[in-house]
């Protein structure tokens, strides 16, 4: 009987804490790519033994996954496991190598077999592994490291050819384009060749009424626009946080009445944090010097035809990418060395930041003083060229930008994915 009692009051002793390993809620989840393919419903579907949630403070971890481009033509996505609450100060990375023609599938399946064995640990500290099968391929034997032998020697090539048209019995335009680049990217070296061409045709129907001076009648205005451009950059690395590298670059176009130009430059670049953490957090200033030369189509404003023009330019970089957001702000600025009072000034940021709970706000802006516009034709735009946008007009400034908010609000912890009765009535296609 004492024995019996002994055993009794241990089951009394485990049996709560059975209990509550059996209905361990499950580890909850925020999933937050910035720049990245992710799929969240193929997330939720393929990881369905975590909680997939919205708001950082009902998660134990958030998964911070950015994309970048890597020196094989594809991305590189980084995936951070930063851990909440009673996981705080805990933070795990890992990185995904994708090739230039991974589908989306690929990106996908990768990115969720990295979530599946990063959560693992995690798992383990909340109750979960009950919820996971772990397996492993077998009869796969670990082969020895042998160097590969790359009969590329680390370059990437990749073209694009592409068109587009449209129309009604008004209008018709029909445009071509091209785009060719070679890269090598080592860890000492990056660099690129890219070949760019444009060509662009409209046509405008009008009727033009009928006036004391003219009887009416239709006619037809064409508008043709073409563009073609080459550039070689060089970067070379001196140090975790310096770099050195030039440029090449060769050039035509129609609307900014350019026959042909040419440029070299030479810079240096200095990073604020080492080059390593640039997925997460990068600030550099970069400043170089060169020569361009021009050869316009019509004579400009300043009586040109031709001429060479020694310039330097200074950019300087922030972009951040962490748990509550992005934030990109970039100021650029080139002055003409012969003409010191000819300068043109660029200043964009874009952001999209977490604020409160449910809220995230974003927005872009691009702003520039343009006070180098030695290529505008001297003979005035007619009415057709200002409307068509058939060339570059003076003007000392330019603008564009953006601003939205999204506020989401309700059940946190639905991890539910139908996809019935998806889509609407248009359809889109860009390439």
């Amino acid at each position: 009987m004492p024995r019996l009692l002994r055993f009794l009051s241990f089951a009394v002793l485990l049996f709560p804490a059975a209990l509550r390993a059996q209905t361990a809620p499950p580890l909850r989840v925020v999933l937050a790519c910035q720049r990245a393919y992710c799929d969240d419903d193929f997330q939720q579907t393929e990881l369905a033994y975590v909680s997939f949630v919205r708001d950082l403070a009902n998660a134990d971890v958030q998964a911070l996954v950015t994309a970048d481009a890597n020196g094989a033509g594809g991305s590189t996505y980084t995936v951070r496991l930063i851990g909440k609450g009673r996981f705080d100060g805990r933070t795990d990375t890992y990185t995904i190598p994708l090739a230039a023609d991974a589908t989306d599938d690929v990106q996908r399946r990768a990115l969720a077999r990295t979530l599946a064995a990063g959560l693992m640990p995690y798992l383990a500290q909340t109750g979960g592994l009950d919820r996971v099968t772990i397996a492993a391929r077998t009869g796969v034997e670990a082969a020895p490291a042998v160097p590969v032998r790359d009969p590329w020697n680390d370059w990437v090539f990749s073209t694009t050819v592409a068109g587009n048209f449209s129309g009604d019995e008004n209008r018709s335009s029909l445009s071509s384009r091209f785009y060719g680049s070679a890269s090598r990217v080592t860890n000492r070296w990056k660099v690129g060749v890219n070949v760019y061409a444009e060509r662009n045709l409209s046509r405008f129907n009008i009727n033009l009424p009928e006036t004391e001076t003219l009887a009416a009648r239709d006619t037809t205005i064409r508008n043709e626009q073409s563009s073609i451009a080459s550039e070689v950059v060089a970067a070379y690395s001196v140090g975790p946080k310096t770099t050195v590298g030039g440029s090449a670059d060769v050039s035509s176009s129609r609307f900014e009445n350019r026959l042909l130009q040419t440029g070299v430059r030479v810079g240096i670049e200095r990073s604020l944090f080492p080059y390593s953490q640039s997925t997460s957090r990068l600030v550099t200033a970069r400043y170089d010097v060169g020569v361009e030369t021009e050869r316009y189509r019509e004579e400009t404003v300043y009586g040109q035809t031709a001429e060479i023009l020694p310039l330097h330019r200074v950019r300087l970089g922030v972009d951040l990418r962490q748990s509550w957001g992005t934030v990109t702000l970039v100021t650029m600025g080139k002055q003409y060395l012969g003409h010191l009072d000819q300068y043109s000034l660029t200043q964009a940021l874009s952001f999209d930041v977490r604020v409160a709970k449910g809220l995230t706000v974003g927005a872009y802006t691009v702003f520039s003083l343009t006070r180098d516009q030695r290529n505008v034709p001297r003979a005035s735009a007619s009415s057709e060229d200002v409307l068509l946008q058939r060339r570059a007009l003076q003007s000392g400034y330019d603008y564009f930008g953006g601003v939205g908010m999204r506020y989401t609000f309700g059940s946190a912890a639905s991890g539910v994915v139908n996809n019935r009765y998806k889509g609407g009535y248009s359809i889109s296609f860009s390439y």
